[in-house]
């Protein structure tokens, strides 16, 4: 995959990995017949993921970064999200991103933190107003003064080579209270105060959806658990 000088993705990468992604769910699909349940449940959480990606990858080409980031995060939610009264979302996204780095044999995930996106990664880990205790500190909410001491802990243990979880994970942390800004209406639409974090994030999400899409093809016979909402599925066609 190609980026462009400016650090976004040129316009026929992600059509070209949507459609790979598409052909390796199909050889999935045709080549298990009886489809077990793990591989069923496989099926329904890429077809749903690559069919999110593929909206969020035409707001990117219209120019909307905030619609994409918001559709590239539903497709992640579609690959990772569980039913499991024990464990918090946070908890589940980070398991699943552990995940994922330990299966990523061509190392896709740990090149894309440590070189292609480093810079990126960086700004928005500097950027406080994507912390969330920043925030509860901000409107009042007790034993919250210490923010920064917490915000320059965090980025320290992720300012660590080859730590590829801990980046990730402090990433995702940050991306996360991005995606809640933009989902519960607390940002306006191309606000110019967080322009750069959105394109930072749409540019991280766009890059990695895929790469996490295609792992989970890759380990076909690993358990990635039951879906949200399972349809029925119909002998011989896809699931929607």
């Amino acid at each position: 995959m190609r980026v462009s000088p400016g650090g976004g993705f040129q316009t026929d990468t992600a059509t070209a990995a949507i459609a790979h992604l598409k052909a390796k769910y199909e050889d999935i699909w045709d080549r298990n017949p009886s489809k077990p349940q793990q591989q069923r449940d496989l099926a329904l959480r890429t077809y749903r993921a690559v069919s999110w990606f593929e909206r969020g990858d035409l707001a990117r080409k219209s120019g909307d970064p905030d619609v994409a980031f918001i559709l590239y995060w539903i497709a992640l939610n579609a690959a990772y999200g569980r039913d499991v009264d024990d464990v918090t979302d946070s908890g589940s996204l980070q398991r699943y991103l552990f995940r994922l780095i330990e299966l990523d044999t061509r190392r896709a995930i740990s090149n894309a933190v440590w070189d292609r996106f480093f810079g990126p990664i960086t700004r928005l880990l500097n950027n406080e107003y994507l912390y969330r205790p920043y925030w509860d500190n901000a409107t009042g909410k007790p034993d919250k003064e210490d923010w920064r001491e917490w915000f320059d802990r965090d980025n320290q243990r992720a300012d660590s080579p080859g730590r590829t979880r801990t980046v990730l994970s402090v990433l995702f942390w940050r991306l996360y209270t991005l995606r809640n800004q933009l989902v519960h209406g607390s940002a306006t639409w191309r606000s110019s105060l967080n322009r750069d974090s959105v394109e930072d994030g749409a540019d991280i999400m766009e890059f990695l959806i895929p790469v996490f899409i295609e792992t989970m093809l890759g380990n076909r016979n690993e358990d990635w658990g039951p879906p949200f909402y399972p349809p029925g599925l119909h002998e011989g066609r896809p699931p929607r």
